[in-house]
C-alpha cells in the first residue's frame, strides 16, 4: 500500500509539534528544559501521526481482505484517507471497512493508556509518562470524532451502510448519509 504525504500534512505536523512542545507539556509540567519539551513533543507528534497511519492502514487491510482494492493512503491536513478503488460491493463490506478504523483507534488509545500505567510504575520520568497518557486520550478522541454520523467520516460511512442495508439502494443511502454529513458540518461550524 503506497502512503502519500500531502504538503498540507506538514502544516498540521508542525502545528501539533508546536502546540505540544510550547503549550501542552510546559503547562502540565513546568520547569523542564526547552530541549525536554521539544523531545517529548516531537516523539508525541510522530506517534500521533503513526496512529493516524495505523488507523488508515486498518481500513486498507480490511478492504483488501474483502476484495475491495486499496493501494494508496494519503495523509493530509485533515488526517488521512484510504483510497478504495471503487464503492464497496455490499453494505456489510462498507460497515466492516468503516468500523475497523475507530476500533483500531480505540485499541491504540487503550494500549497507550496501559503503557502509561506501566511506565509510571517503572519509574519513567513523568513528562514521558504524560506523553503516553496524551496519546491514549487523543486516539480515543480521534475514534469518537470519526464516529460522528457525518459522511464521509467513518460514522457517516457506518450510517450509509445502515441506510444501504435497509433500502438496498447505494445511491439513496449515500444521499441520506451526505445529508447527515452536511448537518454535522453545519453543527461543527456553529
Amino acid at each position: 500500500i503506497q502512503v502519500a504525504i500531502d504538503p498540507s500534512w506538514l502544516i498540521v505536523f508542525f502545528l501539533v509539534l508546536w502546540s505540544l512542545s510550547a503549550g501542552y507539556f510546559p503547562a502540565q509540567f513546568p520547569g523542564r528544559t526547552w530541549t525536554a519539551y521539544i523531545a517529548v513533543g516531537f516523539v508525541s507528534t510522530l506517534l500521533f501521526f503513526a496512529s493516524v497511519l495505523i488507523h488508515e492502514l486498518s481500513h486498507a487491510f480490511v478492504g483488501n481482505s474483502l476484495g475491495e482494492e486499496v493501494r494508496r493512503i494519503t495523509l493530509f491536513i485533515f488526517g488521512g484517507m484510504a483510497h478504495l478503488s471503487g464503492e464497496p460491493r455490499s453494505a456489510g463490506a462498507e460497515f466492516k471497512i468503516a468500523a475497523v478504523g475507530p476500533a483500531t483507534s480505540i485499541g491504540l488509545g487503550l494500549l497507550f493508556l496501559a503503557v502509561k500505567a506501566l511506565a509510571a510504575t517503572a519509574g519513567v520520568p513523568d513528562l514521558w509518562v504524560a506523553m503516553f497518557g496524551y496519546l491514549g486520550v487523543i486516539n480515543i478522541a480521534l475514534a469518537v470524532f470519526n464516529l460522528l454520523p457525518g459522511y464521509p467520516l467513518d460514522g457517516g460511512r457506518l450510517l450509509r451502510a445502515y441506510f444501504w442495508s435497509r433500502s438496498g439502494n447505494l445511491r439513496q443511502a449515500t444521499a441520506r448519509a451526505a445529508d447527515w454529513g452536511t448537518g454535522i458540518a453545519t453543527g461543527l461550524m456553529i
